[in-house]
């Protein structure tokens, strides 16, 4: 788990639906795909496991290119 850098929450703020009420007052933390899927096999009950079918799927698709070079 890490905090985004505020350059990070920029552009993922540019690319989903974000409400200008309230906000937040703090970086949000974030998960790698490795800390999630670790996430996942220890919080054992039903609605992790659906969580974690939702974070699967989720993963399949390309990555929104944070920081990454090929931008």
């Amino acid at each position: 788990m890490f905090r985004l850098n505020t350059e990070e929450w920029e552009i993922l703020k540019s690319q989903i639906v974000i409400s200008s009420w309230g906000g937040t007052r703090k970086l949000p933390f974030a998960f790698t795909e490795q800390g999630m899927a670790m996430l996942s096999g220890v919080l054992n009950s039903d609605r992790h496991r659906s969580e974690y079918f939702h974070y699967a799927s989720f993963c399949s698709c390309p990555p929104i290119g944070l920081g990454s070079s090929g931008e």
